[in-house]
């Protein structure tokens, strides 16, 4: 079994992963787009890489991928056809098993062919040595790594902090407003004739 698109994938930084396993099964397994589903990954256990199979506008979904997963083993290979950003396409799905959590890949094949049984061993090594990888670097929480997801995080924090004042100053203006005497004799009138028109 050749390693080295293994070697190549494991190599790359990790926003080019997508991109280096894609071309190392383009040759064995032509296809349009990959789609990961995995909680090893600490930034995005869903991703996409490719063009969508379906309308312009449309993207292959979490939706689409856990309607898969149900075919595939703990650890193994599916191939069929799924429905995936809105059309029927042929599919090959490989799960691995080298996390607690399991990871899936999908490609969306350009054939219908069935992927030969020589080329599925192959391809499901190079998943599961790329999940073990993965699962390698969350584990050992390289300061990097804890820096991008802990600038995430506050990221996040501030966001909510953001959202809860706002929310806030919308409620105390809107109580403000329902508190104030003034229009009292304005709300009645309106409450009264809400109960009459019913």
């Amino acid at each position: 079994m050749d390693l080295m698109p293994a070697v190549e994938v494991i190599r790359a930084p990790l926003t080019e992963t997508h991109l280096r396993l894609s071309a190392a099964f383009a040759e064995a397994i032509p296809h349009r787009v990959l789609a990961q589903l995995s909680a090893n990954c600490p930034f995005a256990p869903f991703k996409t890489y490719g063009e969508s199979p379906g309308a312009p506008g449309s993207s292959v979904t979490i939706a689409d991928l856990a309607a898969i997963r149900p075919m595939v083993p703990a650890r193994g290979t599916w191939q069929g056809r799924a429905t995936m950003a809105g059309v029927e396409v042929p599919v090959l799905a490989l799960a691995s098993d080298a996390t607690e959590q399991g990871a899936l890949l999908v490609l969306v094949r350009t054939e219908d062919s069935p992927v030969a049984e020589e080329d599925l061993a192959p391809a499901l090594g190079v998943w599961d040595l790329v999940t073990a990888h993965r699962e390698g670097l969350r584990n050992e929480a390289a300061p990097e790594w804890l820096a991008v997801s802990r600038a995430a995080a506050a990221a996040r924090a501030v966001a909510i902090s953001d959202l809860g004042d706002a929310h806030g100053a919308a409620l105390t203006a809107l109580l403000g407003v329902l508190r104030d005497r003034s229009l009292r004799p304005c709300l009645r009138s309106a409450v009264s004739r809400g109960w009459r028109g019913r």
